[in-house]
């Protein structure tokens, strides 16, 4: 089994993509554009961030309350 050792924060969903989002505005400024595409990427990769955890989640709850 290999273990991938990340930071506390980078566990956290969202964390990522919420820097980049914000590292892109501090780039480009306020008043660009493109700023709302990288917003609305960010939002959904969080989503499906989410999702895929709330799946994993539930089948690790669904293995370890049926053997209890």
């Amino acid at each position: 089994m290999i273990w991938i050792r990340l930071k506390e924060s980078e566990r956290s969903i969202g964390v990522t993509e919420m820097a980049k989002y914000l590292r892109e505005e501090k780039n480009m400024g306020r008043r660009d554009d493109g700023i709302e595409m990288i917003l609305q990427a960010s939002i959904s990769s969080i989503k499906r961030l989410k999702s895929s955890y709330d799946v994993v989640n539930e089948a690790w709850m669904n293995l370890f309350c049926n053997h209890a």
